[in-house]
């Protein structure tokens, strides 16, 4: 692997666990009291899901999962046409089932939430999340999101050039 490679996988990894901090300290902020993961036979009353499900629409979370899925597979269309790993009638497909499933998909988030919040909490964070504050909050998470992992990005570049040229000063080849 290359200093260049390194710094690239330096970038991923710091964008990854970004996004990954970013939404564990949204969770954090709303009120999550457990970071066990849900049980897969997760049992939901039905007046919580109905409330997630409403909070869900409130938070836009159907589509900023689109958007954020159809940003990753551009970027691996990108990376795979540069390799020819994959045919563009797959990335057309896949696009094409991603939107189609994607309520499907939303509905299979909606046991994280409802079996972490009660029903009392899931009434208090869809009353936030109406409020100008929450809306102002979806309006702009996007771009915060964006600009937090474009930061990440560059910071891992940095430090990936940072830690390739120490070891390369002491005489670890990189490739």
């Amino acid at each position: 692997m290359n200093w260049r490679t390194s710094c690239r996988v330096a970038a991923a990894l710091v964008v990854v666990s970004l996004g990954t901090a970013t939404a564990a300290a949204a969770q954090a902020a709303a009120g999550a009291a457990a970071a066990s993961p849900t049980p897969a036979a997760a049992t939901v009353d039905s007046a919580q899901a109905a409330l997630t499900r409403r909070l869900f629409e409130l938070m836009r979370v159907g589509p900023t999962v689109l958007a954020e899925m159809e940003s990753g597979v551009e970027a691996q269309r990108k990376a795979s046409a540069a390799s020819a790993n994959l045919p563009e009638a797959f990335w057309t497909e896949f696009s094409t089932r991603m939107r189609r499933d994607l309520p499907q998909f939303v509905e299979t988030l909606v046991p994280i939430y409802a079996t972490r919040f009660s029903r009392q909490e899931l009434e208090q964070l869809v009353a936030f999340y109406r409020s100008p504050l929450g809306r102002h909050l979806t309006e702009v998470s996007g771009a915060i999101k964006v600009e937090m992992m474009q930061a990440g990005y560059r910071w891992g570049v940095a430090l990936g050039a940072d830690v390739a040229k120490e070891l390369a000063d002491k005489g670890v080849m990189l490739q």
